[in-house]
């Protein structure tokens, strides 16, 4: 239901004429505020059930462990760089980032103000040398062999990320560039156990029917509560065993990243 807040999928419930609606998602929330107009389109939140209320007798009991790495003396040179030139200039610019209209101003700016552009792509620079650190290669590779004989899912931030972390550990990728064959045969081979773990962006947070999975490493994400929920309902399927499920978060250390990870839990 959560994406009937969306532009384009708002006159889906308007055109309906059921005068009675159920709507049901297990992501309510929307990062863009949009969830709010669900009440005029659906109704009032009737019913609610938090994944801790549902953990261990219809969902799998769950671990999350947030790991967090240090950057590498030359990583926090450059991060405290970048950073420092996208912060130097929302402050001049007083921009506050209280809403998500707040970055879209930024971005509107970007357009004509070579400063705000900078910034822009200052920004962007931090947030990579943070996602994609030394220490959390590292420390995915210590994950990687601690759990050899669980079913792993590794969830990145980006494409780009996701084929630097395949070819790096041997993990069969799956992105929006993966054909519908080539992805129904990776996930077939992960259900059989051919494959133990593969590597993905956001293709597998929603949508598609993932195999079991007892293992979830987010290497790196966004702020949003949404996307957090679904990657943890990954592995929260009950297993035979009555075994826990467990999320690792990898965060660099003393960045901006640690904003992020607080925001989407």
């Amino acid at each position: 239901m959560h994406h009937l807040g969306g532009e384009g999928y708002r006159d889906i419930a308007r055109l309906l004429v059921a005068p009675a609606r159920l709507g049901l998602t297990a992501t309510f929330e929307r990062p863009d505020g949009a969830h709010e107009i669900l009440t005029d389109l659906v109704g009032d939140v009737v019913y609610r059930l938090d994944v801790d209320d549902l953990a261990g007798e219809h969902l799998a009991p769950y671990d999350v462990r947030r790991v967090e790495v240090p950057l590498t003396p030359a990583e926090r040179e450059r991060y405290e760089d970048a950073q420092g030139t996208f912060t130097d200039y929302v402050r001049q610019a007083n921009i506050t980032f209280t809403s998500g209209s707040d970055y879209q101003e930024l971005v509107k700016r970007s357009g004509n103000d070579p400063r705000a552009r900078e910034a822009l792509l200052a920004k962007q620079r931090a947030r990579t040398i943070v996602q994609e650190s030394e220490a959390k290669v590292a420390e995915l590779a210590s994950i990687l062999d601690r759990h050899r004989g669980d079913r792993v899912i590794v969830f990145t931030a980006s494409t780009d990320l996701v084929y630097r972390l395949s070819e790096r550990f041997l993990l069969p990728p799956i992105t929006h560039e993966t054909g519908a064959s080539e992805r129904r045969e990776i996930l077939r081979k992960f259900r059989e156990g051919t494959y133990s773990r593969v590597v993905t962006a956001n293709v597998l947070d929603e949508g598609v029917d993932v195999p079991d999975a007892n293992v979830a490493v987010v290497f790196a994400g966004s702020g949003s509560e949404r996307e957090f929920t679904q990657r943890l309902g990954r592995v929260l399927r009950p297993k035979e065993d009555g075994s826990r499920a467990t999320l690792y978060e990898l965060v660099s250390a003393d960045t901006a990243e640690e904003r992020v990870a607080d925001r989407r839990r």
